[in-house]
């Protein structure tokens, strides 16, 4: 069953005295996330807080969004680390479509030429780009996403194309 809410980035900390705070979003989502309707939060705690929100003035040249979530400083202070995610069928309706990584997790991993690399177990999160983590029985195999990597999806299986002499690396 795929998850109703999909993980498009994380909130920092506090950015002026009006609730705002900055958010950190996935590439990915970037460009849709001011044409939202509404987004989950959920802090450090696992406590869920679905809200509307109003973005304020980019930050475009760090990658940042100043974004009205809290109504003061003290919330927007508690919301420091939350995780923000979007509902699917918003994103649908802002032009994002998936697979997102909530529903490649778990898929098996075969590369075009039909070598088995193991199971998705999870997707890590870095500044320069996400690293799919594959468990297979030769051990783990880190695949960089990147385009062109995944040639497609088929029956819990997804076939990837990795860059020339990455599984080397990778074990």
């Amino acid at each position: 069953m795929e998850s109703q809410w999909i993980r498009i980035g994380g909130v920092g900390k506090a950015h002026g005295l009006q609730g705002e705070v900055r958010v950190y979003l996935d590439r990915r989502f970037a460009a849709a996330f001011p044409d939202l309707r509404r987004i989950l939060l959920v802090d450090e705690k696992g406590r869920e807080k679905e809200t509307d929100f109003e973005v304020r003035p980019s930050f475009a040249d760090s990658g940042l969004i100043s974004t009205a979530l809290a109504g003061d400083r003290d919330g927007a202070e508690a919301l420091r680390n939350a995780v923000i995610f979007a509902d699917r069928e918003d994103l649908a309706a802002v032009g994002v479509e998936g697979p997102f990584h909530e529903d490649l997790i778990g898929l098996r991993v075969v590369t075009r030429e039909g070598r088995d690399l193991g199971v998705l177990e999870d997707v890590l999160p870095y500044p320069a780009g996400d690293l799919y983590r594959v468990v297979g029985e030769g051990g783990e195999t880190l695949l960089p996403d990147s385009p062109g990597l995944i040639v497609g999806i088929d029956g819990g299986v997804m076939t990837v194309d990795p860059l020339p002499g990455l599984l080397g690396l990778n074990g």
